[in-house]
């Protein structure tokens, strides 16, 4: 169904494949050792479902869409993140608009900013060679 869901180009109905997947073990326990839970859960919730519709559904559509792929990340609002906040702050600034840093297409970015450079950079941006790229693209 996910696969199906997929080729068709329909998020909706790849969220709600998710969102209906069951696990009668899971659904009243936490922890594999735990106490069962007082009231049934969701094995996948809708915070994490968004997410997977992010990380996973949308990039696979862009394989052969990217334009239907990118128009749809500029769309949808992503949730939170400290490590597209921290690329924001150290290399855009205040170069982004609020509406901008919750684009899930900007958040991806961000991201991949900050796991190619923030993360391997121990000297906290003094030797940062992420300015000076940019700096090419500009010519």
């Amino acid at each position: 169904e996910l696969l199906a869901a997929l080729k068709a180009r329909d998020a909706d109905r790849f969220a709600g494949t998710l969102l209906a997947i069951r696990d009668p073990f899971w659904e009243k326990h936490a922890t594999l050792t735990g106490a069962p839970l007082r009231a049934p859960r969701r094995l996948l919730g809708e915070e994490r479902v968004h997410d997977i519709l992010i990380n996973v559904f949308w990039p696979m559509v862009s394989l052969e869409e990217p334009e239907a792929a990118q128009l749809a990340l500029r769309k949808i609002n992503a949730a939170a993140n400290g490590a597209a906040r921290i690329a924001s702050q150290r290399l855009l600034i205040s170069a982004l608009t609020p509406k901008q840093t919750r684009e899930a297409l900007v958040q991806q970015g961000l991201l991949q900013i900050f796991r190619d450079y923030c993360q391997t950079d121990c000297s906290q941006c003094r030797d940062c060679t992420f300015p000076e790229l940019v700096k090419t693209w500009s010519r």
